[in-house]
């Protein structure tokens, strides 16, 4: 008997995470764990430099107290990175400069990897393949939970390790176990985001809808912390995933009992996400959407006025957003320069964040509004010119190019009707601060807003010509290249606001090249050798494209 048992071939240790029952986890993970990686890279250099300019700026105990009296009264900061709280110490600086920022940043990663792993894939129709094997519904679904969650460990365990050899350079000093926790908030929000996602993808019926419904719970949660963190409704911090966040403190005094609604509702929505996913058809959606209804032609004559219909609610709410978020914003001008005018160090660090310096400081604010409404503007142009790519990947772009329009028709009206938009917003945003400045400032006129909100449309035209680049020599990765482009401009500019960073790595970002009216005077030299060559790549994009085979997902 024993020499029988001796002949059979031992199962390898790791036998059972190998076997087909995981092999839908171990691929989301693989596919996963290199962007979560980026993305905590990207954390610890934000981080390590927001330290190292701050102890710079800020020397002693007497600079931080002086800050935290300033900033404290200022709404615009503390609705855009959350009520100050012990900004007396380098670590409560820094938490109030980075935390915000990074949990939304790491919740949008989240939420666009669950959607894309739950609902993309089986809107590609990639789904019934897997499920065919040897698996359920509810275990798929519970493998791509698993995959998701490994790759955020993945993005926890990169970022703890860069945040504590931070927390040891002996300018910032900041103990261990503060900087481990810092990581653990990041990943908790993005575990919340990735439950609510994968919920989403089961409750809707396809990925847009899923992926624009969590979208809209994240924007909710922002501007309930925002309301809770300028007025006395502090209670709204209690209510929403961002405001345990925020109230968790990691840096400072950690309240360790936010812990415990996050977890809650990471196990809530998991829970529900296997549950409904085996109550479901494929294909479907637990909250039944009505496939059929009477006809409407209108907006059908051209495949421009196709674009329009399909995209017109969506192009309105963007729209609307960027004219809220310039009035929002020029609101809390008057605020701003009543609070932090006195600081020196303050001032600084607006002026080397919109690339100005000896400008009077209602202009620097405004210049850090416009910045905000350009970074909107530009994630629109993103995603938009990520939507071309989705039509052709899910054929829906062969519907038109069956009929007698040419390809170059179809992608130039698809490029004008997002070019539209896009000055559109910069309208609209320069009208919205124009309210919203409501007279504080008689030394900024509508047209010096005009023209703020001119300069701001051109790094967002510059994205949409790098996406259509991408779109016809690697069109698979058209949306990763705009927001590529978008992203490493953005870090540039956050690094350079708080140390030295070489010129000629500076001279890479995008936004380097732009200045941010009206701090100082838009320069239209540069805008235009922009606007060049984003012409030059639009063509050369569409040439590609109107030469290569259609691609699918």
């Amino acid at each position: 008997m024993s020499a029988i048992a001796a002949s059979i071939p031992r199962r390898p240790a790791l036998h059972t995470l190998r076997s087909p029952a995981t092999v839908i986890g171990r691929l989301v993970g693989r596919r996963t764990w290199r962007s979560a990686s980026i993305w905590a890279v990207i954390f610890g250099i934000y981080t390590v430099s927001k330290a190292v300019g701050i102890a710079d700026v800020y020397p002693n105990a007497a600079a931080l107290r002086t800050a935290a009296a300033q900033l404290a009264s200022d709404p615009g900061l503390n609705a855009l990175v959350g009520a100050p709280r012990n900004l007396d110490s380098l670590a409560g600086m820094l938490q109030w400069n980075i935390a915000a920022i990074m949990v939304t940043l790491g919740a949008i990663w989240a939420l666009l990897a669950s959607t894309k792993y739950f609902r993309g894939e089986e809107d590609a129709g990639r789904w019934e393949i897997l499920l065919s094997g040897q698996t359920t519904a509810r275990g798929a679904a519970l493998n791509v939970l698993a995959g998701l969650f490994a790759s955020t460990i993945v993005l926890f365990a990169v970022s703890a390790v860069l945040f504590v050899g931070m927390g040891a350079v002996k300018t910032v000093n900041v103990a261990p176990g503060s900087s481990v926790l810092l990581a653990f908030e990041i990943a908790l929000g993005c575990g919340m985001f990735i439950a609510i996602g994968a919920l989403m993808s089961e409750l809707l019926p396809s990925r847009g809808r899923a992926a624009g419904l969590a979208a809209g719970i994240l924007g909710v949660s922002f501007l309930l912390r925002s309301m809770g963190d300028i007025t006395s409704a502090t209670w709204l911090l209690n209510v929403t995933p961002l405001g345990w966040l925020e109230q968790l403190s990691p840096l400072t005094h950690a309240s360790y009992f936010w812990i415990l609604p996050s977890l809650a509702l990471i196990v809530g929505c998991g829970g529900l996400t296997v549950f409904f996913a085996g109550r479901r058809d494929l294909g479907s959606g637990v909250i039944a959407v009505s496939d059929s209804s009477k006809p409407h032609t209108r907006l059908l004559n051209s495949p421009l006025a196709a674009a329009v219909r399909l995209t017109r609610t969506s192009s309105v709410i963007w729209l609307a957003a960027f004219a809220v978020v310039g009035a929002l914003y020029a609101s809390f001008t008057n605020a701003a320069v009543s609070s932090l005018a006195g600081s020196g160090a303050a001032k600084q660090i607006f002026q080397h964040i919109v690339h100005s310096g000896n400008t009077a400081f209602a202009r620097a604010y405004l210049g850090l509004a416009f910045l905000i409404l350009l970074m909107l503007i530009c994630v629109y142009a993103a995603n938009a010119v990520g939507a071309i790519r989705d039509e052709e990947a899910s054929g829906r772009a062969d519907n038109f190019l069956v009929r007698p329009v040419s390809r170059m028709r179809w992608l130039a009206g698809r490029g004008a009707l997002i070019g539209l938009v896009v000055v559109c917003g910069g309208l609209l945003g320069a009208i919205g601060s124009w309210l919203g400045l409501g007279g504080q400032s008689s030394d900024i006129s509508f047209t010096t807003l005009l023209q703020a909100g001119v300069n701001a449309m051109v790094p967002a035209l510059f994205i949409v010509a790098a996406g259509i680049v991408a779109l016809g020599l690697w069109p698979r990765h058209t949306i990763v290249v705009a927001y590529a482009v978008l992203g490493w401009s953005f870090l540039v500019v956050m690094l350079s606001s708080g140390i030295n960073v070489p010129v000629w790595i500076q001279d890479t970002s995008l936004l380097h090249h732009i200045v941010f009216a009206p701090a100082a005077p838009p320069d239209w030299g540069s805008d235009a050798v922009i606007l060049a060559i984003a012409a030059a790549l639009c063509a050369a994009g569409a040439v590609r494209f109107n030469r290569r085979d259609l691609q699918g997902e």
